[in-house]
């Protein structure tokens, strides 16, 4: 038999054992709340980007619980809970993001390479714009079209600024819509959904804003990103969410082909005067395609039984004044001259950017037999004279509508969208909308009314 000593000595022995083997059980596990996700991110053509991240995004809530700067030769590195469900999105300055679904099996850690698709640029823009956003003035943010030089490349100089730097995107530039970084830049700035602001100083109160489609990286013929793995299932993941993707883009084709050959059919009909048949074919847009944003602005314009159009007598309205005083201005008010009637908002980027158009519209036709008049569709009245004060002069005929889409004005008047403009000539009647007074076109349909010198 053991003396009680030395079965006190085993008791402890054993129990220290029993405590040692806990504590690694613990730290085992401890280890295992979270799986160590490394690997690189380079361009379409395998070079390290200019500037790339990381998010981790919890898929439930949709925020970026971390992001992760790429480090030298496009590296990276980040721990991810075990617990919860998560994607990775992938992003740098001139390519697509990219969204990666994170599946997890006993891993402790997993190893994760990119080669990202460049943002599908054109390869020569028609307009290229910028959005500006300046810290400490106001608006905080403004847009600017910029301009074409004889090499293809486009700038903008911006003056009067008061920062010492300026950061800005540039628009109407690629396929995907997307607001994307500017080629010039002293710096890039994630701009927190999956794209870059272009950063650059401020020198006297001026700044360049620039965008060169011969400075862009090049782009390669894969057509989607390349997505390796240590982890199967986490390449598997990605490959049915693309799958996926591609077949919901595929329907969305299919579907806009559709659209559009039941557009040209309507348009058909009208050119032909087939009243019934025009009908019987808006029906059906309104039926298959009312709901789709793709088709809305042609279930409003082709619509045969639309008020605005060209010929027809401009309904009635009247509103006040935004310039102070008990003034009011309605359709019989503005008899006797062409007037362009422009609903527009100072949060519209596109009304905005139409804004330079009409001011040298303004400044060419404005006088007695021309007049604007700027319906705001803004929250309240007072936002548009600070506008006014800081961006565009606009000295011209201003008046507010209360509730803006959803009033009756907009209804009365087929206000589907703004900007929405239309001239009405001095008997009151319709002789120009929408598209014929956009852009550049505004100049030729003015000048075809009032011919090419000023009014006075």
């Amino acid at each position: 038999m053991k003396s009680g000593k030395a079965k006190l000595t085993l008791c402890c022995r054993t129990l220290a054992a029993v405590t040692f083997l806990a504590a690694l059980v613990l730290a085992c596990q401890a280890s295992s709340d979270a799986v160590r996700l490394s690997g690189t991110i380079r361009t379409a053509v395998g070079e390290v980007p200019v500037l790339a991240h990381v998010h981790l995004v919890d898929v439930e809530g949709g925020e970026a619980l971390e992001s992760v700067e790429a480090g030298p030769g496009g590296a990276f590195e980040l721990a991810v809970p075990r617990a919860g469900s998560y994607r990775l999105v992938v992003s740098a300055v001139d390519h697509e993001p990219v969204r990666i679904p994170l599946v997890f099996g006993g891993e402790e850690a997993v190893e994760l390479h990119l080669s990202l698709r460049r943002t599908p640029f054109y390869d020569d823009p028609e307009v290229v714009m910028a959005a500006l956003e300046k810290p400490g003035e106001q608006p905080a943010v403004s847009y600017v079209n910029l301009e074409r030089r004889d090499d293809g490349s486009w700038t903008k100089t911006v003056e009067d600024l008061k920062g010492e730097r300026l950061r800005y995107h540039v628009f109407e530039v690629a396929a995907n819509d997307r607001l994307v970084n500017g080629t010039g830049a002293d710096a890039f700035e994630y701009d927190g959904g999956g794209d870059y602001y272009s950063v650059v100083a401020v020198e006297d109160g001026r700044a360049e804003v620039a965008f060169d489609p011969a400075a862009l990286p090049p782009a390669s013929e894969e057509a989607r990103p390349v997505v390796d793995s240590s982890s199967p299932a986490i390449v598997r993941a990605y490959e049915q969410d693309r799958d996926a993707e591609a077949v919901a883009a595929k329907e969305r084709r299919e579907s806009q082909e559709r659209g559009d050959a039941l557009v040209e059919r309507i348009f058909q009909a009208k050119q032909d005067g087939d009243e019934e048949r025009w009908s019987e074919l808006h029906a059906q847009l309104v039926d298959e395609f009312g709901e789709d944003r793709r088709f809305r602005v042609y279930v409003n314009t082709l619509n045969p039984r639309k008020r605005i159009v060209v010929g027809k007598t401009v309904p009635e309205f009247e509103l006040a004044l935004l310039d102070g005083g008990s003034g009011k201005v309605s359709d019989q008010s503005l008899r006797g001259r062409y007037v362009l009637i422009d609903f527009w908002a100072t949060w519209c980027v596109p009304c905005v950017a139409e804004l330079p158009r009409i001011q040298q519209a303004w400044e060419r036709w404005g006088g007695e037999r021309f007049q604007i008049l700027s319906l705001s569709f803004d929250e309240k009245p007072e936002d548009v004279g600070p506008f006014r004060a800081e961006r565009f002069p606009m000295p011209w005929l201003h008046a507010f509508v209360e509730k803006g889409q959803q009033s009756d004005l907009a209804k009365e008047l087929e206000v589907f969208g703004i900007p929405c403009p239309v001239l009405v000539d001095p008997e009151g009647k319709i002789v120009a909308i929408q598209e014929t007074l956009r852009g550049d076109k505004i100049f030729d349909t003015l000048a075809e009314h009032l011919g090419d010198g000023a009014s006075g």
